[in-house]
């Protein structure tokens, strides 16, 4: 299936996690520059504010 344009790939990994925001950016730093995030098809990285978390 070809929708929008998005062909489903074999090998896919999804990585969630949770830090603290002063922590965030740092981390999106790493990804760039140790996994090269800036390239084409190297992934997607993204931050989403968290006010509490359930347990």
């Amino acid at each position: 299936m070809n929708t929008l344009g998005l062909v489903p790939e074999r090998h896919k990994v999804v990585i969630t996690g949770l830090a603290f925001e002063q922590k965030a950016n740092g981390v999106l730093k790493t990804m760039l520059e140790k996994y090269r995030f800036d390239n084409p098809n190297a992934g997607i990285a993204f931050t989403v504010p968290v006010d509490r978390v359930s347990y």
